[in-house]
C-alpha cells in the first residue's frame, strides 16, 4: 500500500507495540517504533521465565514479522522519559503518538520500612525474573541473587507461581548437582518428583525448605483463570479451574501456598529484615476482611509479586496506577493525539489481551489520522528519526540488527556441553 503521508510514533515494540505498528503500517501509515532496549521483545524476553522456550520463540517470531515492514522504522536503545522526552516527540509534529511501553514497575509493597531492605533480603518480582532469565549470559552485569530456603512470595497470580518455580528449580538443581547428578531447569520443568525418581533421590535428602506463596484471599480467588461471566455456574467453573491449576503446580514443583494471609508488617530485628508478620483474613459473600489473628514467618528471602504498573513519565497524568485516558478513544486526557494501549492501560501481562487491545486502539488511531491531513512533512520527521538511529549505532536494517543482538540462550549452552 502507498504511503499516506501520515506518521505515527509507537513507544515500545513488544507484543502490543508491534501489533499497533503492524496495524498502522497495513493502513499505509509510516510508523516509528521507539524501543528502550536493543531488542523489542519486552516481557517476552525479560519477564516470561526462560523455560517457556516454544512460547517465547513463537512470540519473538511474531514480533519480528510485524516490525520488519518497509513502513516501520525501528529506533532501539531509546527510552521515553530518559533518552528522549515526550515534549521532543510532540515537537516533531507526528500525527499520533502511541504509548505501548508496558508495565515494568512493580506495584509497591506498602509495608512500613521494608523498602530500605530492597536488595538485602527483599526483592521485587520483575527484577528477580529478569535476573533469572539472564544470569547465565557471559555479559550479564545486573543484580545477583542468592536464593535461600524457606523463601516468602507475597502474591497470588501466575507471576507468583513463576517466582516459586524459579526458586524451586534453582534449589533442587543445585542440590542435585552437589550429589553428582547433572540436571537443569528444562528437565525440572517436566516435574520435580519425576526428576527425583529418575535419580533415585527423595526430596527430603536434598535438605530443601520449599518456598511459600502467601495470598490474602482464598485459593479459589487466585488470579490463575479469568472469570468469563457473572452467572453462578461461570463463577464456580472459574473457581474450580483456579484450584485445579494451583494443585497441579504445587504437586509438580513442590512449593507451598498459604491462603487467607495478608502481609501486615516487616519483621525487623537488630536493623535486619527477618521476615513478615501476616494477618489472617476471611472472605465471605465476596467481602474481604482482615482479622485480628496474626502470625510471623521468618525468612531470609522475600519476594513481592503483587502486580506491575506503568512507569510514571513526565508530562503524563496517572489515574491511580495507570495512565489517565479517555476510555472510549484511548487518548491521554491532557493530549489530543497521544494514545495508550496494552499493559500501559491494563496493567496486565496477558498476551492475548494485549494483542486484542492493541488492534482496537490502532484502528481508532488510524481512523482519526485519516480524517485530517498530515501535521508535518514525513521527510522532516524521518530525518530526526535517522539522527536518533545514528546516535545508537543503528545503521543496518531491522533483521540485521536483531541478528547482531541475539542473546545467548541457556538451552543452546546446555546443548554445546
Amino acid at each position: 500500500m502507498d504511503k499516506t503521508g501520515h506518521i505515527a510514533i509507537v513507544i515500545g515494540g513488544a507484543v502490543a507495540g508491534s501489533e499497533a505498528a503492524y496495524q498502522l503500517s497495513k493502513k499505509g501509515i509510516t510508523t516509528i517504533v521507539i524501543e528502550k532496549n536493543a531488542l523489542p521483545y519486552g516481557k517476552i524476553e525479560d519477564g516470561l521465565p526462560k523455560w517457556h522456550i516454544k512460547l517465547r520463540n513463537r512470540e519473538i517470531d511474531r514480533i519480528n514479522q510485524k516490525l520488519n515492514h518497509p513502513l516501520v522504522h525501528y529506533v532501539p536503545n531509546t527510552e521515553l522519559g530518559k533518552t528522549v522526552n515526550l515534549e521532543t516527540l510532540l515537537s516533531w509534529g507526528a500525527d499520533a503518538i502511541v504509548l505501548a511501553n508496558g508495565a515494568w514497575k512493580d506495584r509497591p509493597l506498602t509495608l512500613n520500612g521494608i523498602d530500605k531492605f530492597e536488595g538485602k533480603g527483599f526483592y521485587y518480582q520483575n527484577d528477580f525474573i529478569y535476573w533469572f532469565n539472564h544470569q547465565h549470559e557471559p555479559n550479564y552485569k545486573g543484580p545477583q541473587y542468592k536464593i535461600k530456603n524457606n523463601a516468602i512470595i507475597i502474591g497470588g497470580g501466575l507471576a507468583s507461581i513463576d517466582c516459586a518455580k524459579a526458586i524451586m528449580f534453582h534449589l533442587v538443581n543445585n542440590a542435585l548437582n552437589q550429589k553428582g547428578f547433572n540436571t537443569n531447569l528444562f528437565e525440572l520443568e517436566h516435574g520435580i518428583p519425576k526428576v527425583l525418581a529418575k535419580y533415585g533421590v527423595s526430596f527430603e535428602e536434598l535438605n530443601i525448605e520449599p518456598c511459600t506463596i502467601y495470598y490474602r484471599k482464598r485459593f479459589k480467588d487466585m488470579s490463575l483463570a479469568p472469570l468469563k461471566g457473572n452467572s453462578a455456574e461461570e463463577i464456580e467453573k472459574a473457581e474450580k479451574t483456579r484450584v485445579k491449576i494451583l494443585d497441579h503446580n504445587k504437586s509438580k514443583f513442590l512449593f507451598k501456598v498459604n491462603a487467607c494471609a495478608s502481609a501486615k508488617e516487616a519483621v525487623i530485628e537488630n536493623n535486619e529484615l527477618k521476615g513478615i508478620l501476616f494477618n489472617r483474613t476471611m472472605v465471605e459473600n465476596g467481602t474481604y476482611e482482615v482479622l485480628d489473628e496474626s502470625f510471623a514467618v521468618h525468612s531470609p528471602f522475600i519476594i513481592s509479586s503483587i502486580g506491575s504498573i506503568p512507569e510514571p513519565i513526565k508530562g503524563i497524568i496517572m489515574q491511580n496506577e495507570t495512565y489517565d485516558i479517555d476510555k472510549a478513544s484511548y487518548q491521554l486526557k491532557n493530549y489530543n493525539n497521544v494514545y495508550a494501549l496494552g499493559n500501559a492501560v491494563t496493567g496486565r501481562g496477558n498476551i492475548n489481551q494485549s494483542l486484542k487491545n492493541a488492534t482496537e486502539v490502532a484502528q481508532i488511531v488510524a481512523a482519526n489520522i485519516s480524517d485530517s491531513p498530515p501535521k508535518q512533512s514525513a521527510e522532516k520527521i524521518l530525518k530526526a528519526v535517522q539522527e536518533m538511529q545514528k546516535n545508537v549505532n543503528f545503521v543496518a536494517d531491522y533483521s540485521s540488527w536483531i541478528a547482531q543482538h541475539q542473546p545467548l540462550r541457556l538451552e543452546d549452552m546446555l546443548e554445546q556441553h
